[in-house]
């Protein structure tokens, strides 16, 4: 197995995902965190699409699945870790 392979994979659901998701507008800007936020919502749509497809793909599906989740962890905890290290000026925002 080609790691390479994998990750381009699940990139690329991530990256079909989010153009084909790009102009709805989930998430509003002036929500904090708002790119966070959306490159949040694209990963999980990349993790349902992947889910519905056909699971014959000799595992790479799979692994795609759990390294989208991998990154779904990555991107909460860099938001929480934003939320808890904010400085006092951008509370107050």
């Amino acid at each position: 197995m080609n790691a390479w392979k994998l990750t381009s994979f699940a990139l690329g659901t991530a990256l079909a995902v989010t153009i084909g998701t790009s102009s709805i507008g989930l998430v509003r800007a002036d929500q904090p965190q708002p790119n966070m936020k959306k490159a949040l919502t694209e990963l999980e749509d990349a993790r349902e699409a992947l889910k519905k497809a056909t699971p014959d793909k000799g595992g790479h599906r799979v692994k795609a699945i759990k390294l989208i989740n991998d990154a779904i962890d990555e991107v909460n905890a860099g938001i929480k870790w934003d939320d808890e290290n904010k400085s006092k000026d951008e509370k107050k925002k």
